[in-house]
């Protein structure tokens, strides 16, 4: 499948396309890996990068919803209890996916993958950050000739 490749400016151009890239916010489904925000690049200064897996929250709804008492109260029961027992890592995961959700809301991101460079511009359908980062400066010199 050939990824979809789109760039759509987000806010007003910068004057210069030689500026590094500060931030990247990549969105992607499923689990992400660590090294998802590594940049080769020879730039001075690493990039702010935030990882978001949107999906977190329905994947640990569907999780929970596994096995639940038909009967109401006792499911209702059931889903506090789960509730109370999160452990730090799991609730860092359900935060990490509110807040993803939120931000692409805030951008209009409407598929998936995709990753926010500078809160200017969004590439869609790239997984690899290396390659994106390489369409968002292609974008950036062709916007500031």
């Amino acid at each position: 499948m050939v990824p979809l490749l789109l760039l759509s400016t987000l806010s007003e151009s910068v004057d210069s396309a030689e500026l590094p890239i500060k931030t990247i916010e990549v969105f992607a489904t499923g689990t992400l890996p660590t090294t998802a925000c590594y940049l080769k690049s020879a730039q001075a200064a690493k990039p702010d990068c935030q990882l978001y897996s949107i999906d977190g929250i329905e994947r640990l709804q569907t999780e929970w919803s596994q096995g639940l008492p038909n009967h109401p109260a006792q499911a209702k029961q059931v889903a506090l209890s789960y509730l109370q027992s999160l452990n730090p890592k799991r609730y860092r995961s359900l935060e990490n996916a509110a807040k993803g959700l939120l931000k692409a809301l805030e951008y209009g991101l409407d598929r998936y993958p995709a990753m926010v460079f500078d809160n200017r511009a969004v590439v869609y359908g790239v997984r690899d950050v290396e390659q994106a980062s390489g369409y968002y400066r292609q974008w950036r010199s062709k916007v500031n000739d």
